[in-house]
């Protein structure tokens, strides 16, 4: 029989977002969500392609694929959806390489909407490498899957998740039915009604009228004394370390671009109900956070200035992000990202080892980097804080249209 809209769910907003960039733009892995990791000793493939199997059958969000019915974005959960693991021989030296080739575009119309794959680099070395694009997946995602993965490779039992990722994305279209979310369009519409400034950063090479998205990456950690000094400095001033740092940043950007107003985005997760804190999907937003730098303030009220901006912001973050820049006004202009072009994200690093949550039994896990030759934004910082250890890790992500390396390079040092 020929599939009709029963047969669907209403995807929802994150979702809608990250199909509707994947269906603009030519097929590419900036929406990937890749991670690799090495595993210290011998691994069984085939042990590890069941427990795959049976993570894909426990969650109807890694057997869901998308399609456009009546003009709308749906979703279809398949009851069962073929999965291989991909078996790879390399040599030691040609790891990362290897892990770069395995990142390719998905058609979101095929399920599964999930890879991966064991790369062997000798006896006694195994990466493994998993990616999902962004339309069915995030970094709390990965986590919560691979802490499932390996409790499914020891043959452990995992209780059955009380709802499913299309539940969520039915709960919120019955919300904005509702209008539940006018209060929060209203405060935007406000925040923005006297316009969207555009940033404009010295770039080193023309603007081109269309993005490509082509980009690169560099990986740069702040010492762990220095994360401790950043740490104090955040107590003092009755801020957290995503305030602190989200400022800094912003006094970067101010020092580049000399601009006294300025939008720079964040990411928020919105797993805000307890039963969502353990379920895979697409739970972020972005939000627009306006900055004003005043000569006259000293940096403990410029401090907090960004507190109250992004505290707001977060009380107002149920919006999705499109309807944002609808109700902003905004205008966007050729080869430029709606509202903003440079943002940074706080992440509290949840490592994969064996302290951060994931047991992984017998082995010896280590995260590996991954070069990644794309760029959504002209500039974007991640920031990956440990709390316990004191360490920071920042990935710096560039438009290779804009700017060159060794513009890059002097950012990162200076950011750090």
């Amino acid at each position: 029989a020929e599939p009709n809209l029963r047969d669907t769910s209403p995807a929802s907003s994150a979702q809608q977002r990250f199909y509707a960039q994947h269906m603009r733009r030519p097929p590419g892995v900036n929406y990937n969500v890749p991670v690799a990791l090495e595993i210290g000793r011998e691994l069984d493939e085939d042990k590890i392609e069941h427990a795959f199997r049976a993570l894909i059958e426990r969650h109807e969000i890694l057997r869901t694929s998308f399609e456009i019915q009546g003009g709308r974005i749906v979703q279809r959960i398949c009851p069962a959806a073929d999965f291989q693991l991909e078996r790879i021989e390399s040599s030691p030296d040609q790891v990362a390489s290897q892990v770069s080739r395995f990142l390719r575009p998905f058609d979101p119309s095929a399920a599964p909407l999930i890879r991966a794959g064991v790369i062997g680099a000798g006896p006694q070395q195994r990466v493994l490498v998993i990616d999902m694009p962004h339309v069915v997946s995030d970094g709390i995602s990965l986590v919560i899957l691979i802490r499932e993965l390996f409790a499914l490779y020891q043959g452990r039992s995992l209780a059955t998740p009380r709802i499913a990722y299309k539940d969520y994305a039915v709960l919120q279209q019955r919300l904005r039915e509702r209008g539940a979310f006018a209060e929060d369009a209203a405060f935007w519409r406000t925040r923005f009604a006297e316009g969207c400034p555009t940033l404009s950063l010295p770039i080193d090479f023309p603007r081109p009228n269309t993005k490509a998205f082509l980009g690169d990456n560099k990986y740069v950690r702040i010492s762990k004394a220095d994360t401790e000094a950043l740490s104090r400095l955040a107590q003092a001033h009755s801020v957290t370390m995503n305030v602190l740092l989200f400022a800094a940043y912003a006094l970067l950007i101010h020092a580049y671009s000399a601009e006294k107003q300025m939008v720079i985005g964040t990411l928020v997760q919105q797993r805000n109900r307890p039963e969502l804190a353990q379920i895979p999907g697409p739970f972020v937003n972005f939000l627009p956070i306006p900055v004003t730098l005043d000569r006259e303030h000293t940096f403990a009220e410029f401090l907090a200035a960004v507190k109250h901006e992004l505290l707001q912001a977060y009380e107002h973050a149920e919006l999705p992000f499109e309807e944002i820049v609808k109700e902003s006004h905004a205008v966007t202009e050729p080869g430029r990202n709606p509202m903003f072009d440079t943002m940074l994200v706080f992440h509290h690093y949840q490592d994969l080892g064996p302290n951060g949550g994931v047991d992984s039994g017998p082995f010896t896990v280590r995260q590996l980097d991954i070069a990644r030759q794309t760029s959504t934004l002209d500039v974007k910082m991640d920031v990956f804080y440990r709390d316990e250890s004191h360490e920071t890790v920042c990935v710096l992500e560039y438009d290779t249209a804009l700017f060159t390396p060794e513009t890059m390079d002097e950012f990162a040092s200076r950011f750090t």
